[in-house]
């Protein structure tokens, strides 16, 4: 069998859980996990999945008004925002 990473980075929800469940089937303990995505279904798994919480909200409606902005100025440089996070457990 191939040797597992070290730790998964999950963009997913569903990817962590499935990951999770097949390191738990294996009984590997030794592997960590973490999602970038808002966990929503982890509360009904056993294990807490570390993941990267950001406000959904915030950040649609700042992308709305870059749209608006782009569309209106198309010729002005790109911008970057940038949105705040946390890092939560479980």
């Amino acid at each position: 069998m191939d040797p597992l990473p070290d730790a998964f980075l999950c963009d997913f929800e569903t990817t962590a859980l499935a990951v999770a469940r097949v390191l738990s089937e294996q009984g590997r303990q030794d592997v960590a996990l973490a999602c970038a995505d808002q966990l929503s279904m982890t509360s009904r798994v056993t294990a807490s999945i570390p993941h990267i919480y950001y406000h959904r909200d915030y950040a649609g409606r700042e992308a709305v008004k870059m749209l608006l902005h782009r569309l209106e100025h198309p010729d002005e440089p790109f911008r970057h925002v940038r949105i705040a996070v946390d890092f939560r457990m479980g």
